[in-house]
C-alpha cells in the first residue's frame, strides 16, 4: 500500500424527525458543531448526506448555514451525497420513481451549494443490481455500500466497478467496523486501521502496491465521540504531521476519480448487516 485515502462521512438523511422542533435540535446539537469544526480547519474534509425535508428546513430557517455549506463545497472541503428526496428504500420503487427522487434532491442540493452531487448514499445500503442503470442515468459516478454487501475476497479497500445491462458505476465500501470506539485515542484508531488493512492486503492478490480507499460513516453516537475532548483536532494533527506520507484525507468523489486500481465485481441484492439482523428477531405479539 502506498497511500491510504481516508474519509469520514455522516449520513444525516437516515435520521427520522417527527417535528420541526426535532430538526432544530438536531441542527443545534450535531450539524452546527460539525460545521464549526470544518470551517475552522480547512485541512479536514468530510462528506454529508441530508434528506430533502431537512435540507428544505435548513434553507428556510438557517440561510447562514447554507452559505457556509456553499463555501465549504466551493473550497472542496465538503462533499454532499445524492439520495432520494424522501430517503426511500430504492429497490422498492419503480425505475421512474427512483430517478425522480434522485433528481429532486440533486436539484435542491445544486440550488443550495451550486454543485450537483456525484455520489449516492443509500438508506440502510438497500441495494439491487438494477440501481446501476438508475443512478448512471442520473449522472452519478459512484454509490456507497456497507462492506457487508461486498464479497469478502473483493473487500480489499479498493473502488469496485459494477456493470449491469451495458451501464456501470463505481462502488465504495463503507467500513463501519472501524468507527472510533469510545475512549479510543486517535493514535490507536489510526494504528488499528493500518494494521487491519495491511493484514487484508497480504492475503489478497489484488494490486498489492495500489493506494487504498476507506470511508467510515459516523453514527449519531460516534459523532459525539469525535466531538469530545478535541478528538478530531488531534486526529487532524496526526494526519498532517506524523502520518502525512501514508495517510491522506480525501473526499470520496476524488478517491474514485483519482484511483488507478479498480476491482470488477457483481454485488447481489442486499441491505446493511445491522438492518439485516432484524430478520432474526422473532415476531412478538403485543397488546396496545
Amino acid at each position: 500500500m502506498e497511500v491510504l485515502d481516508f474519509s469520514f462521512s455522516i449520513n444525516f438523511s437516515s435520521y427520522d424527525f417527527n417535528s420541526v422542533k426535532q430538526i432544530e435540535s438536531h441542527y443545534q446539537n450535531f450539524i452546527k458543531p460539525i460545521m464549526k469544526f470544518l470551517f475552522s480547519n480547512p485541512e479536514f474534509s468530510l462528506s454529508l448526506s441530508f434528506n430533502g425535508a431537512e435540507l428544505q428546513y435548513l434553507r428556510k430557517k438557517h440561510q447562514d448555514f447554507i452559505k457556509i455549506l456553499h463555501q465549504l463545497v466551493q473550497r472542496k472541503q465538503l462533499e454532499l451525497y445524492g439520495n432520494g428526496f424522501y430517503n426511500p428504500v430504492f429497490p422498492l420503487l419503480f425505475p421512474q420513481d427512483r430517478t425522480g427522487q434522485v433528481e429532486l434532491l440533486s436539484s435542491a442540493i445544486r440550488k443550495s451549494v451550486g454543485k450537483r452531487p456525484r455520489g449516492v448514499s443509500l438508506c440502510a445500503s438497500a441495494w439491487d443490481p438494477s440501481l446501476v442503470t438508475s443512478f448512471e442515468t442520473c449522472g452519478m459516478e459512484y454509490v456507497q455500500l456497507d462492506s457487508s454487501l461486498i464479497p469478502d475476497d473483493k473487500n480489499v479497500f479498493l473502488p469496485i466497478v459494477m456493470a449491469d445491462r451495458g451501464k456501470s458505476i463505481k462502488i465504495i465500501s463503507i467500513q463501519n467496523e472501524f468507527i472510533p470506539k469510545q475512549n479510543e485515542l486517535p493514535e490507536d484508531f489510526i494504528i488499528r486501521i493500518k494494521k487491519a488493512i495491511e493484514k487484508k492486503i497480504k492475503s489478497s492478490d489484488f494490486y498489492q502496491d495500489a493506494d487504498r480507499v476507506i470511508t467510515i460513516s459516523l453514527t449519531r453516537y460516534s459523532v459525539n465521540t469525535v466531538l469530545e475532548n478535541n478528538w478530531l483536532e488531534r486526529f487532524l494533527e496526526l494526519t498532517v504531521n506524523q502520518y502525512s506520507d501514508d495517510l491522506k484525507l480525501s473526499l470520496p468523489v476524488n478517491c474514485v476519480r483519482n484511483s488507478k486500481a479498480f476491482i470488477q465485481s457483481y454485488i447481489h441484492s442486499g441491505i446493511s448487516s445491522d438492518i439485516a439482523k432484524w430478520v432474526t428477531e422473532p415476531f412478538k405479539e403485543i397488546e396496545v
